[in-house]
């Protein structure tokens, strides 16, 4: 009987250092999500503090100098009337505006 006492103190004792220590990790793995979300930051954080404030800030830079670079492409009938017209269209259009006014006074 005593023996068997001793069995279940022994087994009660290591029990209780096992859950001792795995309380111990869960609350330092719960500090440690914690500290993770303060690191990483919500997607609202625009902070520049936080890895998702960071993230939010460069996207934003990257979309500005994007549309800084963007050239709007002419047309087909803008490249037709290059390629038809020359580049100098403006002086072929006053050139033909003095043309239909001088018939218009004769």
């Amino acid at each position: 009987m005593r023996l068997q006492e001793a069995k279940r103190q022994l087994k009660n004792h290591l029990l209780s250092e096992v859950a001792d220590e795995v309380n111990a990790r869960r609350e330092e793995k719960q500090e440690s999500e914690e500290q993770a979300v303060v690191i990483k930051g919500t997607d609202a954080d625009q902070s520049g503090q936080t890895i998702k404030g960071l993230e939010k800030r460069i996207e934003g830079m990257q979309a500005q100098t994007e549309a800084e670079k963007y050239v709007e492409q002419p047309s087909a009938l803008t490249s037709y009337i290059k390629q038809t017209f020359g580049r100098d269209i403006r002086s072929y259009i006053d050139e033909n505006l003095k043309n239909v006014n001088n018939r218009g006074r004769a």
